[in-house]
């Protein structure tokens, strides 16, 4: 499990998936993708590209 200030990664309210990439600290590339549930967050509408709050 992981947690992040969902603000500071792009990840929208409501969001149901997210893709995270990296570099071990062995220098091998990593990229995964997986099923995500946002909580204690304040939802977002999107409107032509921009966030509005709702």
């Amino acid at each position: 499990m992981f947690r992040f200030i969902v603000s500071e990664t792009g990840i929208i309210c409501g969001d149901t998936e997210a893709t995270l990439t990296g570099v071990t600290l062995e220098g091998e590339s990593f990229i995964g993708t997986d099923s995500i549930i946002t909580v204690r967050c304040v939802p977002v509408t999107i409107v032509n590209g921009m966030k509005l709050s709702d």
